[in-house]
């Protein structure tokens, strides 16, 4: 009998359904692709927002990252999101290389 094994996957996404509901179709596929193979550990790494709800309904485990954007207008944000962006950088590439994706 071979040994199953235990697939990693990390989802990452923009903050609106348009990206959201995708990700969470393709970990359902990719959960029930894997159920005779091995286990699946599906992960979202960003900041889900009002969808965490969902990929944890679903079995995806977030992981939160600082998230930062760009307006179109002038705002103080946009000041701050400059730092957000530098720190988000060095933190999903260590929480990346923790989680060592295969996908």
């Amino acid at each position: 009998m071979a040994k199953q094994r235990k697939i990693k996957v990390l989802l990452a996404g923009g903050g609106t359904g348009g990206h959201m509901y995708p990700l969470i179709a393709v970990a359902e596929e990719l959960q029930k692709q894997c159920a005779g193979v091995g286990e699946v550990d599906i992960r979202y790494f960003g900041d889900p927002g009002m969808y965490r709800g969902e990929f944890e309904k679903q079995g995806i485990r977030v992981t939160h990252i600082t998230t930062s954007k760009i307006r179109n207008y002038f705002s103080a944000q946009n000041i701050l999101d400059v730092f957000r962006f530098m720190l988000s950088i060095p933190q999903s590439l260590w929480k990346i290389f923790f989680f060592m994706p295969h996908v």
